[in-house]
């Protein structure tokens, strides 16, 4: 995977683009044309001055996990973004990423749609990972990027969540969340945790900064 990777505003009209998929299911269109990594393709396509670089990754290659974690995040990007491919021992489709390991502090509106139905709401947990179950289609893992720009800021963080559960059947599901943290601390660790269970094995999870020039 390339380390460096071209970043651009286009990754708005992308999300929008999705969302306008996401909003279709109500007429039980199945998700399939979002089965597919959401992060890089439009990053590449528009090319900018903005640039990704990775600053660490992590996953479960051995054996299933009970969290992954980055830590010692440095302070020298603008914004983070955090990629992954991630699947659960559970049959629950959620967990959670933790800013410096904190529980509190996290509001959040969120879009769902799982191919027959779609629906807000505003829960103020901190469960912001949208996770593929261990009852979805065997060796499929969902697909899941979350911005959080300025994290090294004095101000309460703001993100938003990006991700689609695979699932080889008539339904799946499409998520897109927009949260604040209320804390004004650097950002400097994640750990990232399945609601319930484990971190399936072959999960992967890369971590990358954001740089303004």
């Amino acid at each position: 995977m390339t380390h460096a990777l071209a970043l651009s505003l286009g990754y708005g009209v992308a999300l929008l683009q999705s969302i306008a998929l996401l909003c279709a299911t109500h007429q039980g269109q199945v998700l399939t044309a979002l089965h597919q990594p959401l992060p890089y393709t439009e990053y590449r396509r528009h090319k900018m001055a903005n640039t990704l670089e990775l600053i660490a990754s992590t996953g479960a290659p051995s054996a299933s996990v009970a969290s992954l974690s980055f830590s010692s995040i440095p302070a020298t990007f603008t914004d983070l973004l955090l990629v992954m491919s991630i699947r659960s021992t559970s049959t629950n489709n959620y967990g959670s990423v933790l800013f410096n390991s904190s529980s509190t502090g996290y509001t959040r509106r969120i879009l769902y749609g799982n191919g027959s139905s779609v629906f807000s709401t505003a829960p103020t947990g901190y469960e912001s990972l949208s996770i593929n179950p261990s009852d979805a289609t065997s060796s499929v893992f969902a697909n899941y990027q979350m911005y959080i720009p300025n994290y090294a800021g004095s101000n309460n963080k703001s993100f938003t969540v990006d991700a689609v559960g695979e699932n080889n059947g008539t339904t799946a599901q499409a998520i897109f969340h927009s949260g604040t943290w209320a804390n004004s601390s650097a950002i400097t660790s994640l750990t990232i945790t399945s609601g319930v269970g484990d971190i399936a094995q072959y999960s992967t999870a890369y971590l990358y900064g954001v740089k303004n020039s």
